[in-house]
């Protein structure tokens, strides 16, 4: 699960119906994903963590453990969590992870109106860039990692 310690509101309609206290399954979450994809390295570890834990929330989430480990890979790929209107139809969120000693513990995420056709990148790139001006080592954010050795799909 993930759990919402912290949250800032839009100024913009955009409700995705979460608050802080309230928790969502990690899988087919944005942060869920961007603290999954440093934690699990590989499929067979993930399989045996998450075997019974995807509970599609909306038809646009991943309906196997395959295709959700595909959009984990993703994050490895692109160095941030993506949620398609897998929680809640018409919302899109990013998510970059904080990370402790090479563990995650934590992630920031922003939603958007997926009728807006946010480009995720530069969502990405402008939390990583609030992140570094407030975050002290142990914490840090962690790049992504294309290496093949280090992920195994």
């Amino acid at each position: 699960e993930i759990l919402y310690i912290e949250k800032i509101e839009s100024k913009r309609p955009i409700q995705p119906g979460t608050r802080v206290g309230m928790r969502l399954p990690a899988l087919t979450t944005a942060m869920g994903r961007a603290m999954i994809a440093f934690e699990c390295t590989d499929y067979r570890e993930f399989e045996a963590r998450f075997a019974n834990a995807l509970f599609p929330r909306t038809p646009n989430a991943p309906h196997s453990l395959q295709e959700e480990w595909e959009r984990i890979l993703e994050v490895h790929k692109n160095g941030f969590g993506v949620d398609r209107g897998e929680n809640v139809e018409g919302l899109t969120a990013v998510a970059v992870p904080i990370l402790s000693d090479g563990r995650p513990v934590a992630a920031v995420s922003a939603v958007s109106l997926t009728s807006d056709g946010a480009n995720l990148e530069e969502h990405a790139k402008q939390i990583r860039m609030g992140l570094k001006t407030v975050l002290n080592w142990p914490l840090h954010i962690p790049q992504p990692k294309i290496d093949n050795q280090t992920i195994k799909g």
